[in-house]
């Protein structure tokens, strides 16, 4: 239907009717009047027409339906991303970084969820077990100890005897204060993490001389610091074997590891900042040493804030 009028000039012109107001409101609510539970919008069916979340029904609650959704997630090539995410960060250094800078984020997890994550499953594997627990008052002090025996150092024990004495004074087991400062040490260590990240960052931000964005060298520094956590967690059953002890096969075990992440950052920084050999070489040991200076930094940091938290009156 339309109307026609006349303009200046005689000629007729045809102007559309308007449309009723009904033909542009959304499709019928559900008859049972439910919502999306995620965005609010009123279901037409098993998917809300907005944000895509589908409604639960009891279908959604059997062992069938549970098992078969968590298959689809780890098997199907859309929902790929930890396993892509994981050969990336792996085999192809500087690889994950240079994509999402590109912009092809989507395949892959995003760079926080990922350290984080590999952090947190690290802090786990060796806090879980005591035979390769890192964080563990009673290993370093029998560590000292041992070093102390083999370099002929006096007054290693120290620290033991300290804690001997708070014991005394709180009335309690040695034993008992050192799994308080253990606690408060694994708690600590998570804490830390993030900003080992961020010194890391700007360590990067000053090796190169501000010439890229903040947010560049903290992407960088995200997935490195997830490659030196996630090879540290593969090689748990190594040290399930040997023990973390102060032995010469432990130390060899931890130089080749070394190298590994000297070798990888090496990589990786050539082909994100697309430099030359020369530069790379450069720089690659001055960010190693840097990161290993901030390591033992913030491992000392969460240590001797437990043993003063422990320890306080």
């Amino acid at each position: 239907m339309s109307t026609t009028f006349g303009d200046e000039s005689g000629e007729a012109v045809r102007v559309p009717a308007r449309q009723d107001s009904t033909a542009r409101e959304p499709a019928a609510q559900d008859a049972s009047g439910a919502s999306c539970a995620n965005c609010g919008e009123p279901l037409t069916g098993d998917y809300c027409c907005r944000c895509g979340e589908k409604s639960v029904d009891a279908r959604d609650l059997s062992v069938r339906h549970f098992v078969a959704e968590a298959a689809q997630e780890l098997t199907s090539v859309e929902h790929s991303k930890l396993f892509r995410t994981i050969y990336a960060v792996l085999f192809k250094p500087g690889f994950l970084t240079a994509e999402y800078f590109s912009g092809r984020r989507g395949l892959y997890l995003k760079p926080l969820n990922l350290c984080l994550a590999v952090f947190a499953v690290q802090l786990f594997a060796y806090t879980a077990y005591k035979q390769v627990s890192t964080y563990d008052i009673g290993r370093v002090m029998e560590t000292q100890r041992q070093l102390a025996q083999q370099w002929k150092l006096k007054d290693a024990d120290i620290l033991a005897r300290r804690l001997e004495g708070v014991a005394a004074r709180k009335r309690i087991t040695p034993e008992a204060l050192y799994e308080s400062i253990n606690e408060k040490w694994n708690r600590n260590a998570s804490l830390v993490q993030i900003p080992q990240i961020v010194l890391l960052a700007l360590l990067l931000h000053v090796v190169y001389l501000f010439r890229r964005y903040f947010i560049e060298h903290l992407v960088f520094s995200l997935h490195f610091l997830s490659f030196t956590a996630l090879t540290l967690v593969l090689m748990w059953p190594v040290y399930f074997v040997l023990g973390i002890n102060p032995t010469l096969l432990n130390m060899l075990v931890a130089l080749a590891k070394f190298l590994l992440d000297i070798f990888y950052l090496f990589v990786a920084a050539r082909v994100f900042y697309r430099e030359s050999v020369g530069k790379a070489l450069l720089r690659a040991p001055v960010i190693f040493v840097g990161y290993f200076v901030i390591y033992i930094i913030m491992y000392n940091v969460a240590m001797l804030t437990a043993l003063r938290a422990a320890t306080r009156p």
